[in-house]
């Protein structure tokens, strides 16, 4: 069997596959219950939760926290007394697409990539010629 992704001389690349991941609970985003008081009166409103790390809170308002089951955050599935569907935010996929890591990332190994051969070459070209000595990685020797 071939590998997929094996790099040659005249054909030199690399993929790099990033998986989405799971969705974080919402009780990681500082997940609150949020109550207003109306003429002395206490009002539940529902949970509010931060979107982003230092963003403004967000109010979902059928939901509600349960510290009984390790503080998630529930919404019921009908109106009815029913079963619970746990609330989740986004996924760690969804910050590397909103801040274009992929881009970011693409850009910067056609920046060093030339650089970073460049140098390789002439360590291993001094290293041949016997001005320096390579010193092998600490993985190279193990056995």
């Amino acid at each position: 069997m071939n590998q997929k992704n094996k790099a040659t001389p005249e054909n030199a690349r690399i993929t790099i596959g990033l998986w989405e991941g799971y969705p974080f609970p919402l009780k990681y985003h500082e997940a609150k219950n949020f109550v207003r008081k109306r003429r002395g009166k206490k009002l539940y409103e529902g949970v509010q939760y931060k979107e982003q790390m230092g963003g403004i809170f967000k109010t979902i308002h059928d939901a509600f926290l349960v510290p009984r089951f390790a503080g998630h955050v529930f919404k019921r599935a009908n109106e009815a007394r029913g079963p619970l569907t746990r609330m989740n935010g986004h996924k760690p996929g969804d910050f590397f697409r909103e801040g274009n890591i992929g881009e970011v990332a693409a850009a910067k190994a056609k920046e060093r990539l030339p650089i970073e051969i460049n140098r390789r070459l002439r360590e291993i070209t001094l290293a041949a010629s016997g001005k320096i000595k390579l010193r092998a990685s600490k993985d190279m020797g193990a056995n």
